[in-house]
């Protein structure tokens, strides 16, 4: 007859599930590189500035993941939550810096700023160097990129009922 108790293994069984629960290190760095990326969309105000920090979290998350029992699937994971992370927050961040409505409220609190046609110029010209509108000898269209960017933004504007 074995010699342990069925409360011995019921013990050990919570021992091993609790064990299991707690964090390993790669997602202590999921949980550093998140909060990093965080506190770098705070302090980055330039786009450029945040993609080039948000590049070296994710390269750092990589550098030291790799050698400690990544390229598992939850490593390709974690690696994916990050970037899709850094994707969105760099999104917002042109967001921030090129609303058109937050620069017009900014002009007319502070009473300085570009006139509404510079800031309308200041949109196309960064749209074009996106590769999204091209100019025509009747103004401006849409590239296909451009087309299928806001065939994809678009019923995300419909959901939370932004655009009708």
């Amino acid at each position: 007859m074995p010699d342990f108790h069925f409360y011995d293994l019921l013990w050990e069984r919570r021992r091993r599930t609790a064990l299991l629960c707690l964090p390993v290190a790669m997602e202590w760095y999921g949980i550093g590189a998140a909060a990093l990326l965080g506190l770098s969309f705070c302090f980055a105000h330039r786009v450029r500035w945040f993609l080039a920090s948000a590049a070296a979290i994710l390269a750092g998350f990589v550098a030291a993941t790799a050698s400690r029992g990544g390229r598992g699937a939850d490593w390709y994971l974690m690696a994916a939550g990050l970037l899709a992370t850094a994707a969105g927050l760099a999104i917002a961040r042109v967001m921030l810096v090129r609303s058109v409505s937050l620069r017009l409220l900014g002009r007319i609190d502070g009473g300085a700023g570009l006139p509404f046609d510079d800031e309308i110029g200041a949109r196309l010209r960064d749209m074009r160097a996106f590769g999204l509108v091209r100019a025509t000898d009747r103004g401006n269209t849409l590239t296909p990129l451009g087309r299928a960017v806001a065939g994809a933004a678009a019923p995300l504007c419909r959901a939370p009922r932004v655009a009708r």
